[in-house]
């Protein structure tokens, strides 16, 4: 008897429709995908880019570097381990034994030597960092992936210290010295999700009590009140695009009246910039460090979004001893 015969699945129908193309289609087809995949790549170069600067203007000021000292580089500048061991011990002093690291490496074995130590020194609290994949060797040999996953790791680290010294009623560490004192104490208590209840608690308090008080004249009217009501669950809730959580979170924490009307509702990609760059401006303005740009917000790269969180909750404390 003859098999029965099935109707072609779907992966068959598709194959059809590949087969009756022409040489002329499957060509333009295929210069589409070049196209695409050089648009992503060059998209990805420009965040690389971004984040790369951001990171080195930490590192230049967490360092106090000026002048000839500054990183020009930090793919190259971490080459020889000497930059990621000064951080590590910055962040955390003594924590590196200096005796045990080449303070002029000249060749590749004394470079892979530093960095070896760096990431070791990494792994072990009070940082404990996850660095799965990241070796040394990929520092000597400048692989930018991962310098940056590292690099980006420290300055969560220093961000978040800093923040739960502010919590708990203290203020953020200006120097060597005052990290010092606080060396013993890890930034594991603030994680992201008590970093989102934070903000949410700040954001929701300013509400209350403004509606307690008199006039509540710093408090927005019109179409901003429904900004108020949003509430962050991820750094990279598609609603931060257009700064209104965020200027909402300033004005909660900083305590300053913030000019609403400059702020747009972002319904395009124009407007979201304009919204950013003013939020960027308001945080500088009233004491939060910032490293991340207004297209970071507005393309949702929520590890920096994190940073800039972090930054503005950390302004509660300092807005209560005004």
């Amino acid at each position: 008897t003859e098999p029965n015969r099935t109707e072609p699945n779907e992966y068959q129908a598709m194959y059809n429709v590949w087969r009756t193309r022409s040489p002329e289609e499957l060509e333009g087809s295929k210069l589409e995908s070049e196209v695409e995949v050089a648009s992503l790549e060059k998209a990805t170069a420009r965040t690389k880019d971004r984040m790369e600067t951001q990171l080195r203007n930490w590192v230049n000021r967490l360092l106090r570097f000026k002048g000839s000292q500054r990183v020009g580089r930090l793919y190259t500048a971490v080459q020889d381990g000497l930059l990621l061991l000064r951080v590590l011990d910055c962040l955390s002093p003594g924590i590196v034994d200096w005796r045990k690291v080449e303070r002029k490496p000249t060749n590749k074995f004394m470079r892979l030597t530093n960095n070896n130590l760096g990431v070791k020194i990494a792994t072990r609290p009070p940082f404990s960092f996850s660095l799965v994949g990241i070796a040394g060797s990929d520092l000597v040999e400048g692989n930018e992936k991962l310098t940056l996953a590292l690099v980006w790791q420290l300055m969560r680290y220093q961000l978040f210290k800093n923040l739960d010294m502010v919590l708990e009623g203290g203020s953020a560490p200006s120097g060597k010295k005052n990290l010092s004192e606080r060396k013993t104490r890890g930034s594991k208590r603030i994680t992201d999700k008590l970093l989102i209840e934070h903000a949410n608690s700040a954001v929701e308090k300013a509400v209350n009590d403004s509606k307690d008080a008199e006039g509540g004249s710093s408090v927005p009217n019109a179409t901003p009140v429904s900004w108020l009501q949003i509430r962050l669950k991820t750094f990279s809730d598609d609603h931060l695009s257009n700064s209104h959580y965020l200027a909402c979170l300033l004005w909660a924490t900083a305590k300053v009246p913030i000019p609403w009307r400059l702020f747009s509702e972002g319904e395009n990609e124009a407007e979201r910039l304009g919204n950013a760059r003013l939020l960027l401006s308001l945080a500088r303005k009233h004491g939060a460090t910032v490293y991340l740009t207004a297209r970071d917000i507005v393309e949702l790269k929520g590890d920096m979004i994190v940073t800039l969180v972090a930054a503005i909750v950390g302004l509660t404390h300092s807005s209560a001893e005004k």
